[in-house]
């Protein structure tokens, strides 16, 4: 199977990395048991997370599937924060002081993450009209 990758892609990516980094920025400076050592640590660890998600969210989905519903749940508050807990383990420069500003991390993320896509997204099909 051969993979073909468009400008088109490679911008969406750029975006949502951008998107994640500052969503990461934000995190850092809401939560004071978050700390990186510069903001180029977090958008480091913006493509690191990025990563890591796409390889391991498949394999996490799938255990919990097994194991039923409460499991799903439990991934669903979860599961970006062991995503992100392993982040913090390779990219030097930031810390947290417990698992649960991780979860609060990772939730601080996604709503600024969703919001400014979201912007982004009605501003493009505007922008068509």
């Amino acid at each position: 199977m051969q993979v073909r990758l468009r400008v088109s892609d490679l911008a969406r990516m750029a975006l949502s990395w951008a998107i994640s980094s500052v969503a990461l920025v934000t995190a850092d400076q809401l939560l004071s048991g978050l700390h990186a050592s510069s903001p180029w640590r977090l958008v480091a660890a913006a493509a690191v997370t990025g990563l890591f998600g796409f390889l391991l969210r498949p394999v996490l989905t799938a255990v919990a599937g097994a194991i039923g519903w409460w499991a799903v749940g439990l991934l669903a508050i979860t599961g970006q924060a062991v995503v992100m807990h392993l982040t913090i383990l390779v990219v030097p420069g930031i810390e947290a002081t417990s698992f649960w500003t991780l979860v609060a991390a990772t939730w601080i993320a996604a709503t600024v993450g969703t919001r400014t896509s979201s912007r982004i997204s009605s501003l493009v099909t505007l922008a068509r009209r």
